[in-house]
């Protein structure tokens, strides 16, 4: 159970990635699908990734695991707090660069899962 969970939390992270990128695309139709479906995408990532924590472990240990864990949990508030508010370039790249390390320790987390 807690593999389909981290594997649904990775697919949804990868979706909100995904729509993240077409919201930057010149297709008007497109481009209003990516923003609308974003966030929730992203809320259904965390609490699929909480899920699977609680599932995985009871004792809280500092690993890749609980690392990508509070990177997705920033992401979503980052990108919460950035759409409520006046935005701007600066926010938006933070938002995207916390992206980028939050995938690479996602996928670190599985591979050290796969070695041990």
């Amino acid at each position: 159970m807690s593999l389909i969970t981290g594997f649904l939390s990775l697919l949804f992270f990868m979706a909100g990635i995904t729509f993240s990128i077409l919201k930057a695309s010149k297709l008007y139709s497109i481009k209003r699908i990516a923003k609308k479906s974003h966030c929730f995408i992203g809320f259904f990532a965390v609490a699929i990734g909480i899920f699977h924590s609680l599932l995985s472990s009871l004792s809280i240990k500092f690993t890749f695991g609980y690392l990508s864990l509070l990177l997705l949990l920033i992401i979503t508030v980052f990108g919460i707090l950035t759409k409520y508010s006046k935005s701007s370039l600066t926010k938006r790249n933070i938002h995207i660069v916390v992206s980028i390390l939050t995938l690479v320790v996602i996928l670190l987390h599985i591979y050290s899962k796969l070695l041990f």
